[in-house]
């Protein structure tokens, strides 16, 4: 589970440098920053929304996944 939360982050981040490339030097001089995707599908009044994602630490270099 968390491999595949790892890589959908880093395809993420992926999309973004492509689409923004001053993104990536942007993000690198921040104390951190998160990443999640989520899904939701509402039909009439019920629905719902599941995602997943991490939390990265600059600073110190920890990931939160």
């Amino acid at each position: 589970m968390r491999a595949d939360v790892r890589k959908s982050v880093s395809d993420t981040l992926e999309r973004l440098y492509k689409l923004e490339p001053s993104a990536k030097q942007k993000i690198g001089n921040t104390a951190g920053y998160a990443v999640f995707s989520n899904f939701g599908m509402k039909i009439f009044f019920a629905g719902g929304v599941k995602g997943s994602g991490g939390a990265f630490n600059n600073r110190n270099a920890r990931k939160s996944s």
